[in-house]
């Protein structure tokens, strides 16, 4: 007797492209039928309700009647026509197919010689994904309208051996321990299962072993395989992916690969695919998603059916540190599923929360020495003329890998034009920014042609901190001094009062030194959530890493402050924040500056790690003086001041003459005729900046003066 087709749901129509799979579909919907039909007469519906499905009864009958119906079930399955008809669609044989699709459900069941008692629960978990129908049919079944899965009482009532439930349902059995079956529990502990427990396969993975043919799942990527990267990291990558191929028992391996920041993990995939001769795909969803088992578990299983090994590059994803947290709970506990998960990372941090014997080959592919730099720009340009010189200072301001290296002379070659040391720093700045980064603000200097006015001493320590970073390629690559202090950058400290020209001298460096400017967000990089600070300076000071700049961070005393007491766990975890902080300015290669007013809160360990201590006092007369002189555009007529005496009787900054300028300007541009301005603007506009910082002034500093100020009191302003 042949298998009807359309008896393998209830719903009409349905078919899939296993011939074994729809054999034990068709076993599943033969049997919930027959049980229908024996249910009617047990629940004593009508001949009217025939049509129907058959009336929920109480709990306490329905159990109390598996028993007292048991010889009379037996004889109606013998005698009733229905269901004689369907008992012999139940005998018809399975077919014998000599070839299986690969990750099919025929190909699980030769694989693992899977025997009946395994396809029907695998066919019965498969039903309700396939058939809308079908959950109905089950929860009339179990005599519970919210149960609309199988469960484990379902197999025990409708398969003839349900002795056998057991061992599909112990852990080591290929379907539960690969993931391809769930059994659901309410229970809290995960290990105590009931009747009601439900047998659940993932839709992922439904869809692969009933229609194994069908594209690629949205949100993986295939790898295309391919040897691309040098001959020393392409031997590094083939001795890795060895110890794999040698393996015998199949488990989960992980292998973490850590890149160069700004370099793309993904070519090291692509060189591990071409090795192992195994497809790769890539992972592009969000790591948040990837916490939970609902999802992390169905897409191993679904990559191991279709003989895939999976790539997720974490540093693509945003995510907190409880998602990596969940994240790498969740992998761990997939251990038995046999398939390789490559895992993209730069923080190490994310890695450490894995078992140690859980992961298996570790790929780290070292950043290019300045040495392999020279020799990539100088192999990349060609027969370009640029000048020795200029080569190896592009080779230490912009730390790139090969490839990127590549992508830029490529472009600049083929804009047929001759190669200028300017077009290439202009290529190298397209490459790197910090852009994307929320808490790092691109600045663009002011002061280009504003001179800065700093005592001698202080002139004297800004000429130097400038020439110490003109000369870092010259010491470093030509005297040798590299290696001893790790390619390490510069680090400043500017403290003074506010207003004294910290920030100023800071966008004059940038402009001297051709130089990109960020401005640290110190509020933003501080968050509340335990671990999260860290990684936000983390990712600050990879991406700066690439290339040379001004990282500026201002009110530095709010990060950099001195380590506390360890009293809770805050003091803890701030201390914690605070040692990263030491560690990674010390392995800066580029330009920081921090920025303070409170020099003394500054933590003593960092004054050993930075090179320069810049003290910017507030100015003498002398210098206000010439602070004052520069302030007003040649255009302006400023005859009537007499600067002499704003120097001599007002202690101000830089930056409060600067306000107080601005604000003459702004009450005075109404006025007709040519652009001029008085000692009474002035005098009312350092009034005002003196309210402004709430200090008091006494009149006598006024002088001659003074009367514009008792008028202007005097009008109550």
């Amino acid at each position: 007797m042949e298998m009807k087709r359309n008896d393998i749901s209830f719903t009409p129509g349905l078919d899939v492209n296993d011939s074994l799979a729809n054999y034990w579909l068709h076993q599943v919907s033969t049997r919930l039928r027959r049980e229908i039909c024996w249910i009617r007469v047990e629940r004593g519906t009508s001949e009217s309700q025939q049509e129907y499905l058959p009336t929920f009864t109480d709990q306490e009958s329905y159990a109390l009647g598996l028993g007292r119906f048991y010889e009379k079930k037996s004889e109606f399955m013998q005698t009733d026509a229905t269901a004689k008809y369907l008992t012999s669609q139940l005998e018809v044989s399975p077919p014998t197919p000599t070839e299986y699709h690969y990750g099919s459900f025929g190909w699980l069941k030769e694989t693992f010689g899977l025997n009946d008692t395994s396809c029907f629960i695998l066919a019965l978990g498969l039903i309700t994904n396939i058939d809308s129908a079908a959950g109905a049919i089950i929860a009339s079944t179990l005599n519970n309208p919210h149960m609309t899965k199988p469960t484990l009482a379902l197999v025990q009532r409708i398969w003839d051996k349900p002795k056998e439930l057991y061992n599909v349902i112990n852990p080591s059995h290929p379907l539960t321990a690969f993931g391809v079956l769930t059994i659901e529990t309410n229970h809290r502990e995960e290990q105590l299962l009931n009747w009601e427990s439900t047998l659940t396969i993932p839709a992922l993975v439904s869809r692969q072993l009933l229609f194994p043919e069908d594209s690629l799942l949205e949100g993986l990527t295939p790898i295309k395989p391919e040897q691309c990267v040098d001959e020393k990291t392409s031997n590094q990558i083939r001795l890795a992916v060895s110890k794999l191929k040698s393996e015998s028992v199949p488990s989960l391996r992980v292998v973490p690969i850590r890149i160069p920041f700004g370099s793309s993990p993904k070519n090291v995939v692509k060189t591990a695919s071409f090795f192992t001769q195994v497809p790769i795909v890539e992972y592009t969803g969000n790591l948040i998603s990837l916490s939970s088992p609902v999802l992390l578990k169905p897409l191993i299983t679904y990559c191991w059916l279709r003989g895939l090994d999976l790539f997720i590059d974490l540093d693509t994803m945003k995510s907190q540190s409880e998602d990596e947290h969940s994240f790498v709970k969740v992998l761990a506990s997939l251990k038995s599923i046999p398939t390789t998960v490559y895992l993209g990372y730069s923080d190490r941090r994310v890695i450490d929360l894995f078992p140690k014997s859980f992961l298996n080959s570790h790929i780290e592919i070292k950043p290019s020495s300045f040495e392999q730099r020279v020799q990539y720009w100088t192999d990349a340009l060609e027969d370009q003329s640029v000048a020795e010189e200029e080569l190896l200072e592009i080779s230490r301001r912009f730390r790139f890998e090969q490839n990127t290296i590549n992508l830029i002379c490529k472009g600049l070659i083929n804009s047929g034009v001759t190669i200028t040391h300017s077009d290439l720093l202009d290529a190298c700045r397209l490459m790197v920014s910090l852009d994307d980064i929320e808490f790092a603000q691109k600045v663009e200097p002011r002061f280009e042609h504003e001179k800065l006015i700093l005592p001698k001493k202080q002139a004297i320590q800004f000429n130097e901190i400038k020439t110490a970073m003109l000369n870092l390629t010259k010491v470093f690559y030509y005297w040798g001094l590299a290696k001893v202090w790790n390619e390490g950058g510069i680090s400043c400290l500017f403290t003074g009062p506010s207003g004294t020209g910290k920030t100023m001298a800071a966008e004059v460096l940038a402009q001297q030194l051709e130089l990109p400017m960020y401005r640290i967000d110190l509020s933003q990089i501080v968050n509340k959530y335990i671990g999260e600070t860290e990684k936000n300076l983390k990712l600050l000071f990879d991406a700066a890493e690439a290339s040379d700049m001004i990282l500026f961070f201002d009110e530095a005393d709010a990060l950099f402050g001195k380590r506390t007491e360890i009293k809770d766990a805050h003091d803890r975890y701030a201390n914690i924040t605070v040692s990263y902080l030491l560690e990674r300015m010390e392995r800066f290669k580029g330009f920081s500056i921090l920025a303070t007013n409170r020099r003394k809160d500054i933590d003593e360990a960092f004054h050993r790690r930075i090179r320069y201590v810049l003290e910017f006092p507030k100015p003498s007369k002398q210098e206000r003086y010439l602070i004052w002189k520069q302030q007003f555009p040649s255009s302006i007529d400023t005859s009537e001041i007499d600067i002499e005496f704003l120097a001599s009787q007002f202690s101000l900054t830089g930056g409060s003459i600067r306000s107080i300028a601005l604000n003459v300007c702004l009450q005075s541009a109404d006025k007709k005729g040519e652009p001029k301005l008085g000692m009474r603007e002035i005098m009312i506009a350092v009034k005002r900046e003196y309210d402004k910082m709430e200090k008091v002034v006494n009149l006598d500093h006024f002088g001659s003066h003074s009367n514009i100020i008792r008028e202007l009191e005097g009008n109550g302003s």
